[in-house]
């Protein structure tokens, strides 16, 4: 059997939030349909990437602004049996104000396939020239992650106490580009 695994923006109490739905494909039937973002943070989350490994742990990648911040990329990760979104970990502020007609091509997530409950995030930022710039980290659900330079693990940000990216450092530097 497979899974449909999905995320779309949709209107919540007056912001944008995001959403994730997964669907049996054989038989049709939903399996999980949850909202993250509220009145309450005052902030919009947008345009999801959403994927998830063999095992079922969901890798998100969100756009996330308000009234006091620049569009910046979130992250989310979830296990199978969750049955709420954790906080959003703030992978790249922006930088400045995005005055360009277009967003939200620009997000992503993708697993890696030679290694269970790995992925890469990746989303958009506004840069400090106020143009549209890309970020990727790397993800890994589970306490081992790969080591810091001279073999120490790297500082990391938690999105949930089994989850984490994997911060700048020399031996897993974060990716920044621009198309």
């Amino acid at each position: 059997a497979g899974t449909l695994y999905t995320g779309f923006s949709e209107n919540y109490d007056g912001y944008s939030a995001v959403r994730l739905l997964t669907v049996n494909t054989t038989t049709a039937v939903k399996i999980r349909d949850m909202t993250y973002g509220s009145s309450g943070t005052k902030a919009f989350y947008y345009d999801p990437g959403v994927t998830a490994d063999a095992a079922g742990n969901i890798f998100m990648s969100a756009s996330r602004s308000s009234n006091s911040d620049y569009v910046s990329q979130t992250c989310v990760g979830l296990r199978p049996a969750d049955t709420a979104f954790p906080n959003a970990t703030m992978l790249r502020e922006g930088d400045a104000t995005y005055w360009q007609f277009r967003w939200g091509d620009y997000n992503g997530a993708a697993v890696d396939a030679t290694t269970l409950g790995h992925g890469w995030v990746v989303g958009g930022y506004v840069d400090s020239k106020g143009n549209w710039a890309t970020h990727a980290s790397d993800a890994i659900f589970g306490s081992a992650h790969p080591s810091g330079a001279g073999g120490s693990a790297p500082q990391t940000p938690s999105l949930a106490s089994t989850f984490t990216l994997v911060s700048e450092t020399p031996a897993h530097p974060a990716i920044h580009f621009r198309l």
